[in-house]
């Protein structure tokens, strides 16, 4: 296992120099002068080369990405901020905890929630239970974001005064955009370990297991979920990523100084490196979220985990084979 763990992180490094790269590139041929959006209209053209040449982008394509990726690796420095003059990793430190503060209590809300509702659903398929269920996670992935988040400020700050409107000064500002993010989470989750279950359900295993008399509390969460696990686990995992620059809607709602936000302004004034410092770190963590993803099958799932070391004992036997002949 733990050789498996080394060669996702080994695999993580080309799929970041891919992305630095492709986002790179994009930037390098994108209309518009980060110069003139730096400056103003009112500055001069000796003025605007002068700015190009200190900032570099006047340096063939390849030398500036060989200088970008050399910052990285060497000094862990993405470079200054074309705006503020802050540094790009100084502004990820700030906004990217805030990002995590969401997206991690919303996913562990919609699994917790979404799985209890999905398995009671299953359990009780075509009854009135069921027809609840489906009919509160279609209403739940139907209702826009925005909409969403406005009729919690006006029920819960403006009219029952329990919780801030907005801002970041505290706990009790993150709760009226983790309940907005949560109703679209908990649907989808719902949804699929609905579908999940009623998919194990029909499989021989179940049959057996009740043609042997055990309990339906037993096969349920001993034979029909453990199996369901793999796919929600899955979803939740690709769910945690895109919230990751997905809550864009949330943060600009409720003014909360998160990643979405300092990307979309940064994009708005061209701010090249603290573009680029952005993306790699989301893909950076979406890397190392599905990596996570893959540990956990092998504690579901001892099939996969079996399949690992197997890998490890025959490469292992190969090796001796090799030496002795």
């Amino acid at each position: 296992m733990v050789r498996y763990i080394i060669k996702r992180l080994l695999a993580m490094i080309p799929v970041l120099i891919g992305v630095s790269l492709l986002i790179f590139f994009l930037l390098y041929i994108a209309p518009g002068d980060p110069a003139t959006v730096a400056l103003g209209d009112s500055a001069t053209k000796e003025e605007l080369l002068q700015w190009r040449v200190d900032h570099g982008l006047e340096e063939p394509f390849f030398v500036q990405y060989a200088q970008y990726m050399w910052g990285i690796i060497t000094r862990f420095d993405f470079g200054n901020s074309y705006i503020t003059g802050k540094p790009v990793a100084e502004s990820l430190v700030e906004a990217f905890p805030i990002t995590i503060f969401l997206a991690f209590p919303v996913t562990v809300i919609s699994m917790i929630i979404g799985m209890l509702l999905g398995i009671l659903s299953a359990n009780h398929r075509n009854s009135w239970i069921d027809a609840v269920a489906r009919v509160g996670g279609m209403i739940g992935v139907s209702i826009p974001g925005f909409w969403l988040s406005l009729m919690l400020i006006l029920l819960l700050a403006v009219k029952l005064k329990l919780l801030p409107v907005s801002g970041w000064y505290g706990l009790e500002y993150a709760v009226l955009p983790i309940l907005s993010m949560s109703l679209y989470a908990i649907a989808m989750q719902m949804r699929m370990t609905r579908s999940c279950m009623l998919e194990c359900q029909r499989q021989d295993y179940v049959t057996t297991a009740r043609a042997k008399g055990q309990s339906e509390r037993k096969i349920t969460y001993h034979h029909v979920l453990r199996n369901a696990l793999i796919p929600i686990v899955t979803s939740s995992g690709q769910h945690f990523g895109f919230m990751l620059g997905g809550s864009l809607v949330q943060e600009q709602i409720f003014t909360i100084p998160a990643l979405g936000i300092l990307m979309v302004t940064a994009i708005n004034s061209r701010d090249y490196p603290q573009i680029r410092g952005s993306v790699l770190l989301l893909a950076f963590t979406y890397s190392i979220v599905n990596l996570l993803v893959d540990i956990l099958y092998a504690y579901l799932d001892p099939r996969i985990k079996a399949q690992y070391m197997n890998e490890g004992r025959g490469k292992r036997h190969m090796k001796q084979r090799k030496a002795e002949v």
